[in-house]
């Protein structure tokens, strides 16, 4: 009866979630994918992959592993809505971008070679695009990187033409930004874990420092599940899933209203490739405009929700009503976990209200949030209790 109940609590939060998405769809958002496709074996798992990616149905999508006729199959496969980039080498270059033409207008793109070393000799590149959003007219831009497997101590040369992968996406998106003041996604399989050395120079702008070079990253860089699950590790990427190597990073001036790790099989008996496509919902321009016709508005939905929460049998949150002007009601319910933290941020990391006193009596804890001052836009609920956390997005507009 409780797994049946719980079925419940995740099947109609997932129907809110989709009316919420969809609520965003109104030009302002795309749906990105960082898939590597796995290149060895590519004639015994080509159907799964590109079922995979139809299922998703990206508006742009990064992929590794994809050599020039790789690449073509897909993008044949994915029909005539999807369009792929050409550029110099596609024969040698596996990083492909393709997208939906009926969405995005290709206005530039190009390639960037990263600097060799030692006995590395394959050749590996950053591929970036700059699109417009062609309802809205939003201009961004777009780069695809698959750095070298670093996993082996003895792989020095590897090594070296990372951190040069690293350093070439960086100093790629910073030359844009001096002619052009725009948004920025890069996605890829970055071949490093979330606490490696790679990923705080991305994303900390921490200085990479060898024998013989120090690499310093003058952009700022997200991570899409970062802003969507604050405090929460990031689901595998990797084979069974043990390893998070792939990801999608946006500049500070774009949110991120949903993101998932895909490990569907494609009509197989396994995932056809051995990385999960990760996948964002992100919004473009600064802001989130709610107006419309379109608003999401079913109080019957959003409370059953909060009442499936509550009375769920562990420690779980719900928010009413979602959206709301700055103004709603939080209950959380404990099951007899403490609560040590409540805290309200937006999708770029500020934090805009917390509460660190709780009396941890009643089962149910009621919270009356009032933040008339709070933009439009997305933001997270973050509920930190005594062995784990609980974070649920809602709409302010």
């Amino acid at each position: 009866m409780k797994r049946n109940f719980t079925q419940f609590v995740r099947s109609t939060t997932l129907t809110y979630l989709i009316l919420l998405m969809a609520h965003f769809s109104n030009g302002q958002t795309i749906q990105v994918l960082s898939y590597n496709v796995m290149s060895p074996g590519w004639e015994n798992h080509a159907k799964g992959v590109i079922e995979v990616i139809s299922a998703i149905s990206p508006d742009v999508m990064g992929l590794q592993e994809s050599t020039g006729n790789i690449q073509e199959e897909i993008a044949a496969g994915l029909g005539s809505d999807f369009e792929l980039i050409s550029h110099p080498n596609m024969d040698r270059n596996e990083n492909a971008i393709i997208f939906r033409s009926d969405r995005l207008k290709l206005i530039d793109n190009g390639v960037e070679e990263v600097p060799l070393a030692g006995n590395f000799t394959r050749a590996t590149y950053v591929t970036w695009a700059l699109f417009e959003e062609q309802s809205e007219n939003i201009q961004f831009f777009f780069y695809v990187s698959h750095f070298p497997f670093i996993g082996d101590p003895d792989l020095v040369d590897n090594l070296a033409v990372h951190y040069n992968n690293a350093n070439t996406l960086v100093q790629t998106i910073k030359e844009h930004l001096h002619t052009f003041s725009l948004p920025y996604i890069t996605v890829g399989d970055y071949n490093a874990t979330p606490n490696s050395t790679t990923l705080d120079f991305l994303l900390n702008q921490k200085d990479i420092v060898t024998s013989t070079a120090t690499y310093s990253n003058p952009v700022k860089l997200l991570n899409s599940w970062e802003l969507v699950f604050p405090g929460v590790e990031q689901p595998g990427t990797v084979g069974s899933g043990s390893s998070v190597f792939d990801y999608i990073l946006v500049s500070p001036d774009l949110g991120v209203t949903n993101t998932y790790v895909d490990n569907s099989k494609g009509g197989g008996a396994e995932p056809p490739s051995d990385h999960f496509g990760v996948v964002a919902t992100i919004v473009l321009g600064e802001g989130t405009d709610t107006g419309g016709d379109d608003d999401v508005e079913d109080p019957d939905i959003i409370t059953s929700v909060n009442e499936a929460l509550v009375n769920s049998g562990e420690p779980a949150i719900g928010l009413y009503p979602n959206p709301n002007t700055g103004s709603f009601s939080v209950k959380i319910g404990r099951s007899g976990e403490k609560i040590t933290k409540l805290e309200i941020g937006n999708l770029k990391g500020k934090v805009v209200y917390q509460k660190l006193s709780f009396s941890n009596i009643e089962d149910i804890i009621n919270e009356e949030i009032n933040l008339p001052e709070l933009a439009k836009g997305v933001y997270y609920l973050k509920v930190v209790f005594e062995v784990q956390l609980k974070t649920i997005c809602f709409v302010v507009n």
